[in-house]
């Protein structure tokens, strides 16, 4: 007999962050040669910062002189996230990654169910892990499920990929041995805003090995283009 799977979105939402993050997104997608030539040099630039403000100021003051059309209301956004105090700065960075590839992920899984920062419940218990230090995951950003095929896609949304940190990495080999137990047929991608060859390289660098026959490395750039 198969397993029930279950899913929960579990996410807070933050309608500001949401909001300006949404936009950005709209507007990369629409003028995708922004992605690369804007938006990824503006976040590596500011960072997590303390001076993200006044670094975010100055490129945007740089860039505005080259932009064009609709481009200047993609500065006219990134200038209204700089307005955010820094832990609703942190919250953004992540948040813009995660809109603009999730326009991408329901275009490639129609037909099937999506969830977005959602959790995922085996025979109604909740695959979930708390670090010695006490942190805890019990999510991934975005999920495709098809119930008939019992097949799922399960992705983990980065703008660095230093981010996959311990706890994230820990969680998602977690869930692979939980979905391996149930007998589903799945795949974990992990997708971040760089090239394959760079993300595997800094994985490599932090001595992290990936079983590519489970994971898939993505590129944020090719996986909307």
């Amino acid at each position: 007999m198969k397993a029930s799977l279950t899913f929960k979105e579990m996410d807070w939402e933050n309608q500001k962050v949401d909001s300006i993050s949404t936009k950005i997104a709209i507007l990369i997608l629409e003028q995708k040669m922004y992605l690369k030539n804007y938006l990824i040099p503006f976040l590596r630039m500011t960072g997590n910062s303390p001076k993200y403000k006044e670094i975010g100021s100055k490129f945007c003051d740089r860039a505005k002189k080259s932009l064009l059309g609709k481009a200047t209301e993609l500065d006219s956004c990134i200038r209204e996230a700089l307005k955010l105090d820094m832990e609703d700065w942190k919250k953004f960075r992540g948040t813009v990654a995660e809109k603009i590839v999730e326009t991408k992920f329901l275009e490639i899984h129609q037909g099937t169910c999506i969830y977005f920062g959602a959790a995922t419940l085996v025979n109604k218990e909740k695959i979930k892990l708390v670090s010695k230090e006490g942190r805890r995951r019990q999510t991934v950003d975005a999920i495709s499920w098809d119930s008939d095929e019992f097949y799922g896609v399960f992705m983990e949304i980065k703008f660095k990929p230093e981010a996959f940190d311990e706890i994230t990495l820990d969680y998602l080999a977690l869930l692979n041995q939980s979905l391996t137990t149930a007998q589903v047929n799945f795949e974990i991608q992990l997708l971040s805003f760089d090239d394959v060859v760079a993300i595997l390289s800094i994985l490599k660098n932090q001595g992290i090995e990936l079983d590519e026959t489970t994971y898939k490395i993505l590129s944020a750039q090719e996986y909307i283009a």
